[in-house]
């Protein structure tokens, strides 16, 4: 089987064509792949743009051309650790705070009871979730307004006998909002301004008490 590739211009032969040069290939479906080349000018432009990546690459690793695949593999190595690293500073970062906000929370019967705008907090509700989750006893109510929105985040601990479910319903109502999760933990959302979120949060806490009276 023969595969010509045709740009519409007939050649003689692959010589007027200069030089070619293949870029990639891909599997279409089945036995059919696509081959992608330029040739003749085009390639000398590509391989001179990609001559003066190199070796602007080259000295700004303080490396020869051939070395820069092992100096990008260590770089690459270097951002992975530092990333792992950061996570780790973070989580232990938000589970100082979430102590620290521990001792400010409602006490109701014996469960403490925490409220918390975190609108101006550099930490997420995700990461608030995953530093609440380890703590029992406890039911954390936060919500955030960011651009116009209102989210809201219900948690409690494994020895709380409260539905969040219902606490994110409540909480919700003044906005109309929308969200589910599970018994422990529970988020949802909704279009809303900065007294919205107030109003939520106050919503919640009343659903709060009235399952803990």
């Amino acid at each position: 089987w023969e595969v010509s590739a045709c740009g519409g211009t007939h050649l003689k032969g692959t010589a007027e064509a200069g030089l070619i040069k293949l870029l990639r290939t891909e599997r279409i479906r089945g036995d059919l792949t696509r081959v992608t080349f330029c040739c003749g000018l085009e390639v000398l432009e590509d391989y001179g743009l990609k001559h003066v990546v190199s070796q602007d690459l080259a000295r700004n690793f303080s490396s020869k051309v051939e070395q820069l695949p092992e100096r990008i593999q260590a770089l690459q190595q270097t951002v992975s650790e530092q990333k792992q690293h950061i996570t780790r500073l973070e989580k232990e970062l938000t589970e100082f705070k979430v102590l620290a906000l521990l001792d400010d929370a409602l006490t109701i019967g014996d469960t403490r009871v925490l409220v918390r705008d975190a609108s101006e907090d550099s930490i997420s509700l995700k990461a608030y979730a995953a530093a609440f989750g380890e703590v029992d006893n406890v039911v954390a109510l936060l919500g955030q307004h960011v651009d116009g929105k209102v989210q809201l985040l219900c948690l409690r601990g494994s020895s709380v006998a409260v539905d969040m479910r219902e606490v994110l319903k409540g909480g919700l109502e003044p906005i109309s909002g929308r969200g589910g999760g599970k018994p422990e933990s529970a988020q949802g959302a909704g279009t809303g301004t900065k007294e919205d979120l107030a109003n939520c949060l106050e919503g919640a806490i009343q659903v709060v008490k009235e399952a803990l009276a």
